[in-house]
C-alpha cells in the first residue's frame, strides 16, 4: 500500500484523508521526539510550530471553566477536565498553568486534568507529565489508555462527567475527517459527558485545512456553513450513523493568529495539513453548555 492511498499532501497546504486509512493506530511506526508526532511514515499527528495554538485553545477551556467555577463547584464539588489526545503535551501542559489559581482557590485534589491517549509511546510520556506535576503540585492528572470511544463508554457507565472538554486526536478514516470532533461531543457518543454550563472547546486542523480552501478563506462561512448548524442541533451522518448534538447553542469562535515566527517553523518542519498561504489564522471554539 502507498502512502497516498490513506494521505496524501495538497498543494494547498491541506491533506485528504484516503480510502484506506484507518487511524494512527496504538503505537505502529510511530516517529516522537520534541518537535514532531508521526506516524506510518508521514502522517503529522503534531507538530510543535502550533504550540502558540494549542496553548490559546487551553487557556480559551479554562477561561470558559473558570467563568462558570461557582456554579460548577456548588453541583459537583470539584473541576474536572478532560483532554482528548495528549500528542506533545502542549495543551496540556499550558491547562496545568492556567488551572493554578483554581488550585490554589481549591486545592490540587478538587481539580483534575483526564487524558485520554491511544498511542502507547505518547502514554509513556503522559505518565512522566503525571508523576512530573504531582511534584509541582498542580492540578491532579489522571491518564486513560485507550481510544477515545472506548474510554468515553467506560466513563458514561461510571457516570462520570466534567467541567470542560478540550478534544484533539486524529480522525480514524477519510469520512470522519470533517466530522470527528463533532461525533464526539454528540448526544450519540460523549455528549453526556460535558456538565451543564461546562466547556468545550476542540481543534480538528485537518479538516479546516481542507473547509478553508474549499470556502474561499471565509473563515465566517466556514463556522456557519461547517460547524455550528451541527452544534446548533443539525442532524448530520457518518457511515449510515445519525447524529445530533443538544445543548451547545451558546457556541462562538475566535482567530488565532498564526504568526511569522510560526509560519517558519511550519516550513522547516514541513507541515502537510496546515501549511497553506491561507492558513494565517486557526480557528478557537468555545461552545458552553446550557
Amino acid at each position: 500500500m502507498t502512502q497516498t492511498e490513506f494521505y496524501q499532501a495538497q498543494e494547498n497546504g491541506s491533506v485528504d484523508i484516503g480510502n484506506s486509512y484507518g487511524g494512527t493506530g496504538v503505537g505502529e511506526n510511530t516517529t516522537l521526539t520534541r518537535d514532531l508526532f508521526h506516524q506510518h511514515g508521514d502522517i503529522q499527528v503534531m507538530q510543535s510550530w502550533e504550540t502558540p495554538y494549542m496553548h490559546q485553545l487551553a487557556v480559551a477551556l479554562v477561561a470558559g471553566v473558570a467563568k462558570n467555577a461557582a456554579v460548577l463547584m456548588e453541583a459537583h464539588g470539584k473541576i474536572t477536565l478532560l483532554e482528548i489526545g495528549f500528542g506533545l503535551g502542549l495543551s496540556a501542559t499550558k491547562m496545568q498553568e492556567e488551572l493554578q489559581e483554581l488550585v490554589k482557590e481549591h486545592g490540587r485534589e478538587k481539580v483534575e486534568h483526564h487524558i485520554i491517549e491511544l498511542n502507547e509511546e505518547v502514554f509513556k510520556k503522559l505518565l512522566e507529565f503525571q508523576a512530573q506535576e504531582e511534584k509541582l503540585g498542580r492540578a491532579t492528572v489522571v491518564p486513560h489508555q485507550g481510544s477515545w470511544q472506548d474510554v468515553v463508554e467506560d466513563l458514561k457507565k461510571a457516570n462520570t462527567t466534567y467541567s470542560g472538554i478540550l478534544y484533539d486526536p486524529f480522525p480514524t478514516c477519510k469520512e470522519e475527517q470533517h466530522f470527528h470532533q463533532l461525533m464526539f461531543i454528540s448526544d450519540q457518543s460523549a455528549g453526556a459527558l460535558l456538565q451543564k454550563n461546562g466547556t468545550f472547546v476542540y481543534c480538528n486542523l485537518t479538516s479546516l485545512g481542507v473547509l478553508l480552501a474549499e470556502n474561499n478563506a471565509d473563515w465566517k462561512q466556514v463556522w456557519e456553513v461547517t460547524q455550528k448548524p451541527y452544534l446548533n442541533g443539525q442532524e448530520f451522518e457518518v457511515l449510515g450513523k445519525k447524529y445530533t448534538i443538544a445543548g451547545l447553542t451558546n457556541s462562538e469562535y475566535s482567530l488565532f493568529e498564526v504568526t511569522e515566527d510560526m509560519k517558519a517553523k511550519r516550513a522547516e518542519q514541513k507541515c502537510n495539513y496546515y501549511g497553506g498561504d491561507i492558513h494565517n489564522h486557526a480557528l478557537v471554539p468555545v461552545c458552553v453548555r446550557k
